[in-house]
């Protein structure tokens, strides 16, 4: 998009406000906690939240099976 930068209004900016940056998104991510018996879903897959065993790594219960995995792969199910 060439031309000078204009306000929704349509009228010309301020030398001000030209050069302005968008606010910077914030570095750390809100995540859930997860206690035992929570439903959670890896991989398409719905299971149970078991427990945390250090290191980013969880166990969950799918279908009887119990799986070892990274934490930040976990959605709410």
């Amino acid at each position: 998009m060439s031309g000078k930068s204009r306000l929704p209004s349509g009228a010309i900016r301020k030398a001000s406000q030209r050069r302005s940056r968008p606010a910077a998104t914030p570095l750390t991510a809100v995540r859930p906690t997860w206690r035992p018996g929570d439903r959670v879903q890896w991989r398409h897959h719905s299971g149970t939240y078991q427990r945390d065993v250090g290191d980013g790594l969880v166990d969950i219960d799918i279908a009887g099976r119990v799986y070892r995995v990274q934490r930040s792969e976990l959605r709410p199910g």
